[in-house]
């Protein structure tokens, strides 16, 4: 069984500034610190939760 998992980026905009990741939420530009992976933890729990809910 296949299924397509559409993803609504608006729930991970809050880590972004235009297209680089926000100062605060990585040491180095490209790794989220503690506050940048809690916002996309939440954003991946949205997809799976819509998901579950289409399936």
């Amino acid at each position: 069984m296949e299924s397509a998992v559409s993803v609504d980026d608006a729930a991970v905009q809050p880590l972004f500034d235009g297209k680089a990741l926000k100062a605060n939420l990585t040491s180095d530009g490209v790794h989220l610190n503690l506050d940048g992976k809690k916002i996309y933890r939440e954003a991946l729990l949205k997809i799976v939760a819509d998901f579950d809910r289409k399936n």
